[in-house]
Parts: C-alpha cells; sequence; structure tokens
C-alpha cells in the first residue's frame, strides 16, 4: 500500500513542477510596460524591471527542478516497493 501511495504523490508532484515551470516561463516570455503585476506562490507581486522579472522566474524553474526531483525519488521508491509479475 505504500508503493501505491508513493506513486500517487509522485504524480502530483510532478503535475506540480511542470504547472510552476510553465509559469516561471511565461515570466521570461512576458512584455513589461510601466507596471506590471505577476502571481508568485499566491501574492501578486508588482514588477518594475526586467531583473525583477528574471528572478521570479529563476526562482518559480528551480523550485519546479526540485519538485520533480522529488517526484523521480518518489517514483523510484515505488518501483521498488511494488514486486512485478512476470
Amino acid at each position: 500500500m505504500k508503493g501505491w501511495i508513493c506513486i500517487g504523490v509522485a504524480a502530483i508532484l510532478a503535475f506540480s513542477a511542470l504547472r510552476l515551470f510553465v509559469h516561471g516561463l511565461g515570466y521570461f516570455d512576458a512584455i513589461l510596460d510601466d507596471s506590471f503585476y505577476a502571481d508568485f506562490l499566491g501574492h501578486i507581486e508588482r514588477i518594475s524591471t526586467i531583473g525583477e522579472l528574471r528572478k521570479y522566474a529563476y526562482i518559480n524553474t528551480g523550485l519546479s527542478i526540485f519538485l520533480a526531483l522529488f517526484a523521480v525519488i518518489l517514483y523510484r521508491k515505488f518501483l521498488k516497493m511494488v514486486p512485478v509479475i512476470q
């Protein structure tokens, strides 16, 4: 039963990592006008420079990498716990 919980949590983490990565990637392609507001982890932030925008993009993509690595670790744990029937 623990193995199936691991694969479920890994799937949720992988989906969250993908969503966070795409969200951060959107910041790299954003157009900066006089005032740009970005949604950063549930908070609306006012951004005035390209450097700030890139900082949020780097943080989002970095967090997504950590979530994806943890999902891979849980997936490998699932493979060890659930026996393969041949």
